[in-house]
């Protein structure tokens, strides 16, 4: 990026993380997807850049971003939702991101299926285990022998008329609905 740019001089960093993060202190707490757990994520990036760091969870910086510019501007209740590998979502209420003890927003670890599929967090039935976009393609895989490339290669199977595809596909956007419902039920986000 430096090459690309010599005449600009960076002073500090932002950098965002999954998993559950202590904004204060820079701790990446956990992150079930990649394996981390108490991993002094900021400190790290400090020494290796040798520029201050502004650390944060990435859905909650997500949440900033869409607050200040984009979709929610001038929203003072909003929820985020992000799905890729995991489910996570940002929660402002009043104009302020909900933080609580790093877990607010971990939309991806609320339970769905009692005694459904372990999920890396180490809890049963988290909705990221049915409704992530890597938990689509893992149960697809399972259920059919047939490895995807992720979860649009299981849409495109359903809209082809697969019908493994669609009940994956189907109890995803199920499992997802209900846990937006249960959100909107009790925050009523703008």
């Amino acid at each position: 990026m430096r090459d690309a740019h010599p005449g600009l001089a960076p002073v500090a960093v932002g950098l965002s993380v999954p998993g559950i993060v202590d904004e204060a202190t820079g701790i990446g707490v956990l992150s079930s997807n990649l394996g981390w757990r108490d991993a002094p994520v900021r400190a790290l990036a400090e020494q290796a850049l040798g520029l201050p760091v502004a650390f944060g969870h990435d859905v909650r910086a997500a949440g900033e971003a869409e607050a200040r510019l984009g979709a929610a501007r001038g929203c003072r209740e909003v929820v985020t939702v992000a799905i890729g590998t995991g489910i996570a979502g940002s929660i402002r209420v009043g104009g302020r991101a909900i933080v609580g003890a790093g877990l607010a927003g971990e939309l991806g670890h609320t339970l769905s299926v009692p005694g459904g599929e372990r999920c890396p967090c180490g809890a049963n039935g988290c909705l990221e285990t049915i409704a992530s976009a890597g938990a689509i393609a893992r149960r697809y895989t399972r259920a059919t022998g047939r490895p995807v490339d992720g979860a649009r290669a299981v849409l495109v199977a359903a809209k082809q008329g697969d019908p493994e595809a669609r009940r994956v596909w189907d109890e995803a956007v199920e499992a997802l609905a209900e846990q937006l419902a249960r959100i909107v039920a009790i925050l009523s986000p703008r």
